[in-house]
């Protein structure tokens, strides 16, 4: 019998094959098959949608491979990096299913599931080298992704190391810094608007961005928030269905690792005569996903098989003795306040994100974008039950 080349398959009896598959780590693999395949796999036309929770993705930066968690089949994960392994090259945020890479020279988004890599500009576009004291300034405080139709990256934005905003466009080579006189705890889209809350007041700025230029059209007020015993806090701003909201994280700081002991959720309330921040109670159909300080994502709980509606879900290190430790992931009742925690059996997962395990899908955005697939070309995923 003939040996047939399973790359020269006609594109539509390959994308049907694609289309059968029901779960990402079999679209994965059938991604890696050949380049042909790879590409049928990020087509339009081979689109469908698979429900699937967030995974946990371990960010240690000297290891050739993620490490992913699915809590709703309890599998581990490996993928390979699709980049070299360096002590900048970590996971800064995860947004949407991209990843943010503060790699030097030049920072990256990256979806790990179909290895699709979009260039940043340099971050020293931020800064003078020359006259700045550069430490630090290649971290920004927080960060949020505007994208298309397709979940695929139009706008940047980020709180910059002094707590000023800037954003960029894909495609452009410079950010555009925002000068004001306000200091800017985070960021996040919604309808196209770029929400900025402040550090210390925490009332938050609405911005439209024109151009990649942000113009200041809102702003909307807080009530008097919670103080001590309950600081210090995070908070974070996320899009959660047609609803913008800041959720406050507390931390008990008279303990070692700052146990979380409580949340705050508030509405972005934007009317005409009286826009404030207003106390809710109640997520709706929604489930939240908070990873490190400055990262939230949300999603429908029918996407979430494992998670229950009006929780808040986290992983926290906890101290058996002085030398051990393990780590929870935790389960936060937005409506009464209670906490559950389970014991994940894999440390690496203390400093972890949340990832949306999706393809990117090939779409105009890219056309103005430097990206392509990452440096190494093999694509591998492997499971451990």
């Amino acid at each position: 019998m003939e040996n047939r080349d399973w790359s020269e398959l006609p594109t539509d009896i390959v994308e049907q094959f694609y289309k059968r598959l029901t779960n990402i780590p079999d679209q994965v693999r059938f991604g890696s098959v050949c380049k042909t395949w790879h590409s049928s796999s990020t087509s339009n036309k081979a689109c469908h949608w698979v429900p699937h929770t967030p995974w946990l993705i371990s960010n240690d930066e000297t290891t050739s491979q993620f490490h992913l968690f699915s809590n709703s089949d309890n599998k581990l994960y490996k993928i390979e990096k699709p980049f070299n392994p360096s002590p900048d090259a970590f996971i800064m945020a995860s947004l949407k299913g991209w990843l943010v890479i503060p790699s030097k020279p030049k920072p990256f988004i990256l979806n790990l599931f179909s290895k699709i890599q979009i260039d940043l500009p340099h971050l020293s576009s931020l800064y003078d080298p020359t006259v700045d004291n550069c430490f630090g300034m290649d971290r920004p405080l927080g960060l949020a992704i505007s994208t298309c139709d397709h979940l695929n990256p139009i706008t940047v934005a980020m709180v910059t190391f002094d707590r000023n905003l800037a954003c960029c466009q894909i495609g452009d080579n410079k950010w555009r810094r925002y000068w004001g006189d306000e200091e800017y705890a985070n960021v996040a889209f919604h309808n196209g608007k770029l929400y900025a809350i402040k550090l210390f007041t925490k009332n938050v700025d609405i911005f439209q961005v024109d151009q990649g230029v942000l113009v200041l059209v809102a702003c909307v007020h807080s009530r008097r928030i919670r103080s001590q015993p309950f600081e210090p806090m995070d908070v974070y701003l996320v899009e959660c269905g047609e609803r913008v909201l800041v959720v406050m994280r507390y931390y008990d700081s008279s303990k070692l690792l700052r146990p979380t002991i409580d949340f705050l959720i508030l509405e972005v309330e934007e009317k005409r005569s009286t826009s404030q921040l207003v106390r809710v109670d109640s997520l709706e159909d929604y489930v939240l996903f908070v990873a490190g300080s400055n990262n939230c994502e949300s999603l429908e709980a029918k996407y979430c098989p494992g998670f229950r509606s009006g929780c808040v879900y986290f992983t926290e290190c906890v101290y058996f003795d002085n030398t051990n430790f393990a780590v929870e992931l935790v389960e936060y009742s937005v409506s009464d306040g209670t906490m559950r925690r389970t014991p994940l059996t894999n440390p690496q997962f203390y400093c972890s994100f949340w990832v949306l395990p999706r393809f990117a899908l090939e779409c105009d955005c890219f056309e103005r974008s430097s990206y392509g697939l990452g440096s190494k070309n093999e694509e591998n995923i492997s499971t451990t039950v």
